[in-house]
């Protein structure tokens, strides 16, 4: 399954809906849409991951790489909506301790 990928703006904040798995197959794609975003001058993010059920450590990799360089710009990366099995990944990996989790969408937006 391909992971689907649309953005809305709120005011100066960039969120991205995502629906899908982020695997070794579709990383790629994920790493493409957000660094051209982050390029173009976007350095409030926030990714609405309720419709991912499945990432892999190669999605976990684009995360990281994608925080830094939001870090880099004085930029934010903020997650919402995570599912119990995408939550666990993050609890395990540690993500959840380097970027904020919000249990939903207007709660990530108030954070900014």
């Amino acid at each position: 399954m391909a992971l689907e990928m649309s953005n809305k703006n709120v005011g100066d904040i960039t969120v991205i809906q995502l629906e899908g798995k982020m695997n070794t197959a579709t990383s790629s794609d994920a790493d493409a849409h957000l660094s051209q975003l982050i390029a173009g001058g976007s350095n409030k993010l926030i990714l609405n991951m309720e419709g991912v059920d499945y990432i892999s450590s190669s999605g976990l990799r684009v995360i990281l790489a994608s925080g830094k360089k939001i870090s880099a710009s004085g930029g934010r990366l903020a997650f919402c909506n995570l599912n119990p099995s995408v939550g666990e990944v993050f609890r395990i990996s540690g993500f959840n301790s380097i970027f904020p989790v919000y249990g939903s969408e207007q709660e990530t937006l108030d954070s900014f």
